[in-house]
């Protein structure tokens, strides 16, 4: 778990992250980082995983898109 953690960490500090969480939980770990776009989010994942590979660890991406419309004033 150490190293998946380090690498977690390393993204935070290294890469534009707007928000992030991450917990150990049933020898399991679980994290989340959120980016302000496509670009940023595309580019990390990549870093992510190539941080991960050169660990010998591996990841399954789920991503998803929120679009929140702008309020009409």
């Amino acid at each position: 778990m150490t190293a998946l953690q380090a690498a977690f960490d390393h993204m935070i500090v290294n890469t534009r992250v707007v928000s992030s969480r991450s917990r150990v939980e049933d020898d399991k770990f679980l994290g989340w980082l959120a980016y302000s776009n496509f670009d940023r989010a595309f580019k990390a994942v990549n870093m992510l995983h190539e941080a991960l590979k050169s660990r010998g660890l591996g990841m399954r991406e789920w991503s998803r898109d929120l679009f929140i419309p702008r309020s009409r004033r």
